[in-house]
């Protein structure tokens, strides 16, 4: 819940470890969909992110439940406190833009979540397309990142697809 604690601080420390082993360039936190939009929660996750050492590396905030119906707070704090607004952009568009892009694609239907689902060809062409978009903006690098079932082939067909230089849809 991304209280300001010692425990949290000493996870952080261990987390932080295993990112310079691994020579990592940026971590993911995702926070439960009960860690709303709330003024306790964005005041925790104010003091948590103000608190921890980086050492130089991204950190990457993926926040479930309702923080994306508060799209202007959520940017701000992202902006503020230096954070990626993972998302997934056919779902919607990040809180704050930035030179860094991570995305997660859970798959697509009525839920956040729909884990079973096979990305079609269209459905990596928007992708695509939106990704184009945002670099127009003034992104540099971006992380795409397949969380479902099919996520190894779906992720060959995106790169072969992004890589190609076929054009997205419009």
């Amino acid at each position: 819940m991304l209280r300001p604690t010692r425990e949290n601080f000493d996870a952080w420390s261990a987390t932080l470890t295993v990112c310079r082993i691994l020579n990592a360039k940026i971590c993911l936190i995702q926070t439960p969909p009960r860690f709303g939009c709330t003024p306790r929660n964005l005041r925790n996750a104010t003091e948590f992110f103000r608190g921890i050492d980086r050492d130089r590396l991204n950190v990457a905030w993926e926040p479930r439940g309702d923080w994306s119906e508060n799209p202007e707070r959520l940017g701000r704090i992202c902006e503020e406190l230096d954070l990626v607004h993972v998302v997934d952009p056919l779902r919607k568009s990040p809180a704050c833009s930035g030179e860094l892009g991570y995305f997660r694609l859970h798959g697509l239907g009525d839920k956040e979540v729909n884990y079973a689902y096979k990305y079609h060809d269209e459905d990596l062409d928007r992708l695509s397309h939106q990704l184009s978009l945002l670099v127009e903006k003034g992104l540099e690098r971006e992380y795409v990142m397949f969380n479902n079932i099919s996520m190894f082939n779906d992720a060959i067909r995106f790169r072969n697809l992004y890589i190609s230089g076929t054009d997205p849809l419009p």
